[in-house]
């Protein structure tokens, strides 16, 4: 996403030790993906939003976000000069909290948190006004406390009651001029990465056709080319 990418992320069921013979499986899966969609219920209507970003993530809390009003997978549009931005936040979950931030570009933005709980549910929201000179892209994330309680409940602890309770929002992105979201950093991380996977498939991938081999380590060289380009931008 440094490099100008849109990806909104994504959650699924995870089905481990395939066949279930000696193990139980109560559930399809602690993550899910909620999607924003308008008055049409289809599937086509379903995969736009998904594309669009109209998501987020999560293991339970309830998740918001809004930057100067536009919602997720949206994009805030500043002068070359830059501005400010007026961004809103609320994580609830009836599962006690512990952490909840905004983060700019994958990193924490330092602000104050607003804490109450009413009804059994904890509701925290941040309400912060930022300065930003670069386009950039804002999202939340938080987690709560680890599902102590179904433990007992469960044959075998599974080992996912025990991490925390998760959440992250999609990208809402802001446009400074016509100034891309780019880092040549970040573009430079993923050009090792690349780079070293290709010389995995290139040496010890096993394909059934010669050609096969030519066309992944030709798709690698592609993707590779696009990042530095990207690295280069400003």
């Amino acid at each position: 996403m440094n490099c100008g990418y849109h990806l909104p992320p994504a959650a699924g069921t995870d089905l481990p030790n395939f066949p279930f013979r000696d193990r139980w499986q109560p559930f399809l899966g602690s993550m899910r993906m909620y999607v924003k969609m308008d008055s049409r219920r289809d599937f086509q209507s379903w995969k736009q939003a998904v594309k669009q970003g109209k998501v987020f993530v999560t293991s339970g809390p309830i998740l918001s976000l809004s930057v100067d009003g536009t919602e997720l997978g949206g994009t805030v549009r500043l002068p070359a000069s830059g501005g400010e931005i007026n961004i809103e936040t609320e994580l609830a979950s009836p599962i006690g909290l512990r952490t909840f931030e905004i983060v700019q570009n994958g990193a924490p933005v330092n602000a104050e948190v607003e804490k109450t709980r009413l009804g059994g549910v904890d509701r925290w929201r941040i309400r912060k006004r930022l300065r930003i000179s670069q386009s950039c892209w804002i999202a939340a994330r938080g987690k709560g406390l680890p599902i102590e309680a179904m433990k007992a409940s469960v044959r075998g602890n599974p080992a996912w009651l025990e991490s925390d309770v998760i959440a992250h929002t999609a990208a809402i992105r802001v446009q400074v001029g016509d100034k891309p979201i780019r880092s040549a950093a970040d573009a430079n991380f993923l050009i090792r990465q690349l780079r070293q996977q290709r010389e995995y498939y290139r040496t010890k991938g096993q394909y059934k056709d010669a050609q096969h081999r030519l066309r992944v380590v030709e798709l690698f060289e592609k993707a590779i080319t696009e990042l530095q380009k990207r690295g280069r931008s400003k």
